[in-house]
């Protein structure tokens, strides 16, 4: 699944604390898939 981030350059001048948290839950939610041997499943595209 590809998440399309529009904006994203105005959405880190923003709000930086959800930018962070957006890039790191899905990284988050990458890592535990492959720790249970599974593909990671989210892509970002800005």
């Amino acid at each position: 699944m590809a998440l399309q981030l529009d904006h994203a350059d105005e959405l880190r001048q923003s709000s930086r604390e959800l930018y962070d948290a957006v890039i790191g839950g899905t990284a988050f939610v990458n890592w535990r898939r492959i720790e249970m041997g599974d593909p990671p499943v989210l892509a970002l595209s800005f």
